[in-house]
Formats: C-alpha cells, structure tokens, sequence
C-alpha cells in the first residue's frame, strides 16, 4: 500500500473550482481521456450523469501508464452552478 498525502496544492485553484470557473472538459459516460498532468497542477472534467445512473450505481476508472502517483477529487455541482 502506498501512502498518500492527502493535502490538496494551493496551486489547483480550489477557490476557482469552487466558484465554477473552471473550465470542465465533458466527457460523456462510457468515453475514455488520456493525457499529460503537469506536478501540481490538474485537469477537470465534467461528467453528467442521469437519476437511473445514479440509482444504479457508477464506476470510474483512473489508470497512470507511467504508475504515478495522483489524486482523484469529486466536486458536485450546487444549484447555483458552483461546485
């Protein structure tokens, strides 16, 4: 088991994730994205998902080819488009 630490960089922009001005890429469920993360920085993708998929259940999978370390954070949208 490899330790994680499980603080969150000041350099993702969490404030801008917050507010709902980051730029989320879509991805639609069922589809698949590659690409290359920079050190502390981050990519954000949106992923709508209807009541029936919620009911029944999601899984998400996240793989790094290189097995580097990473973290997989979930913001769900507010009401008023923040997250």
């Amino acid at each position: 088991m490899v330790q994680v630490n499980k603080n969150i960089s000041l350099e993702l922009n969490k404030k801008e994730a917050m507010s709902g001005t980051v730029t989320a890429r879509p991805l639609p469920v069922g589809s698949s994205a590659r690409g290359k993360v920079d050190k502390q920085c981050a990519l954000f993708y949106g992923v709508t998902i209807s009541e029936e998929q919620a009911r029944s259940g999601i899984v998400i999978r996240v793989t790094s080819a290189a097995q580097s370390k990473f973290k997989l954070l979930f913001f769900e949208q507010e009401i008023d488009g923040g997250y």
